[in-house]
This record gives C-alpha cells, structure tokens and sequence, in this order.
C-alpha cells in the first residue's frame, strides 16, 4: 500500500465469506505496521466485510 499524501484512512472491503482473504489483509496491515478498525454501520454494530485502515 502506498500512502497518499492527503489520505488519513482508506476503506478495504475483503468481504465476509470464509475470512481467508480477510486474514491476509490483516497479516498485511501488522507487518507494514498500519492500524484498523471495522467500519461501523449508522446502528453503531460493526461491518466486519469492511475494513478502515488508518494512513498515519
């Protein structure tokens, strides 16, 4: 991932299925040291098909 300058989060969707994609992304994010969180939907519950990934 290459960070853009005006960039504060990215939204990454790998989607629910069997998670295997999932748990590459997150493999990914620790060893480049990024942090995340799953998006939230307006009732405040977690999407866990989307992931925010924070640039700074």
């Amino acid at each position: 991932m290459t960070k853009h300058t005006s960039a504060k989060q990215v939204r990454i969707m790998p989607g629910k299925g069997t998670g295997k994609v999932k748990a590459k992304v997150i493999e990914y994010l620790r060893l480049a040291h990024y942090s995340w969180n799953p998006e939230r939907l307006s009732n405040g519950k977690p999407n866990e098909g989307v992931m925010i990934v924070h640039m700074q």
